[in-house]
């Protein structure tokens, strides 16, 4: 079972505690486990196992074989990735992170700038575009998947978007004479 820790209790990440959450006591952390519907949980620090904590920038480090010894901190990181493709299974590794993107980068409750503008992201709204066999194009706007249904089982958790690039979907005629057609027509 994995998850994210979101939480420790006794540590702060910030001077000021999140609002949303009660305060955790010592010895217990508050954990998103994947694809749990009761998220996140309090759970006790000793029942967790850490199997992939990054190093982020400007945390102090020494030698592995000398942690008493000369320290420094963290000017860069690079991550590399293991990448399954979703339509063939296929798993591709040592993929640089910085050549990759988010299929859905703003989602509700994402923070967002603008100039000097801070807002936080209160609707999304998935406009997909879908090419036809024959090259015809259109766009679909405020696509839902009721009317627009992803035909590959496979997905993304519930918070983010159903749809994903390259997948397959299949819409009646009426969605179809709504949408904006690019190239082609129905």
């Amino acid at each position: 079972l994995l998850g994210v820790v979101e939480g420790v209790g006794g540590h702060s990440d910030s001077e000021e505690e999140e609002e949303d959450f009660e305060e955790l006591p010592t010895g217990s952390a508050r954990v998103s486990w994947y694809k749990k519907p009761d998220n996140p949980a309090t759970v006790r620090v000793e029942t967790l196992e850490v199997v992939d904590r990054a190093l982020l920038h400007h945390d102090v480090v020494a030698r592995r074989s000398a942690p008493l010894g000369q320290s420094g901190y963290v000017t860069s990181v690079d991550v590399m990735c293991e990448i399954r493709f979703l339509d063939s299974g296929e798993l591709v590794s040592n993929v640089d992170s910085r050549l990759l993107g988010q299929v859905q980068p703003l989602k509700q409750g994402t923070f967002a700038v603008l100039g000097q503008w801070l807002g936080k992201v209160d609707q999304t709204l998935d406009v997909i575009t879908i090419r036809m066999l024959e090259g015809s194009v259109c766009r679909v706007y405020n696509a839902d998947p009721d009317v627009l249904v992803p035909l590959d089982e496979q997905g993304f958790n519930e918070n983010s978007t159903p749809f994903y690039p390259g997948q397959r979907v299949k819409a009646n005629q009426g969605v179809l004479m709504r949408a904006t057609w690019i190239k082609g027509g129905l």
